[in-house]
């Protein structure tokens, strides 16, 4: 039996709101995307009350493509099974 591979996914959540949407960004390595959207909805960050909507969101994702500045120095390692961006 071969190995999982684990894959990086970058997932937008769009919580509505009454006036506007607030989008959210998660970036998760898991093993398919089932796995990345519980790993996500576990998340402390995640708002489910918030009746949140799938947006954009980006399968086998390269790290360096996204914010440099910002994400890059607030994420956990994205080689292992788990959240890595939002910390926490």
């Amino acid at each position: 039996m071969a190995a999982l591979r684990l894959t990086r996914y970058w997932i937008e959540i769009i919580y509505p709101t009454s006036a506007s949407a607030v989008r959210q960004h998660f970036g998760v390595s898991a093993y398919f995307w089932d796995d990345a959207l519980v790993l996500v909805s576990t998340c402390r960050a995640y708002h489910a009350a918030q009746g949140p909507q799938l947006g954009t969101n980006v399968i086998d994702v390269d790290v360096r493509t996204v914010d440099q500045a910002y994400i890059l120095p607030n994420r956990l390692p994205p080689t292992l099974r788990g959240v890595w961006f939002p910390m926490g």
